[in-house]
């Protein structure tokens, strides 16, 4: 019996700053104030495998929100997200703020 990196699923919970701990796959989340992605900006980058995921919150404010999968081909990745739009009573606790 032989077993591929694609077919094991280890419950990992989820991890934080995936891309400063040399993770191969996560997820960043972000934004900018346009689709220049050279002032984009990073709020946290998210990975591991959760059955019963964290509720994991970032208020941004920017012109453009984003959600960006960066995938090393070895995995079958797949994420999860729910938007709404921020308003004002969501300022004190914002992760990013653009254009200031």
């Amino acid at each position: 019996m032989t077993f591929s990196k694609r077919d094991m699923e280890i419950e990992t919970g989820t991890m934080h700053k995936c891309d400063k701990r040399g993770m191969p796959d996560f997820v960043q989340l972000g934004g900018s104030e346009g689709l220049d992605l050279s002032t984009y900006s990073v709020v946290d980058s998210i990975c591991g495998l959760d059955s019963l995921p964290e509720r994991v919150v970032e208020t941004i404010f920017c012109g453009v929100t984003t959600v960006r999968l960066v995938s090393s081909g070895e995995f079958d990745n797949a994420v999860t997200v729910q938007l709404r739009q921020a308003d004002e009573e969501d300022i004190p606790s914002a992760s990013l703020i653009c254009g200031l």
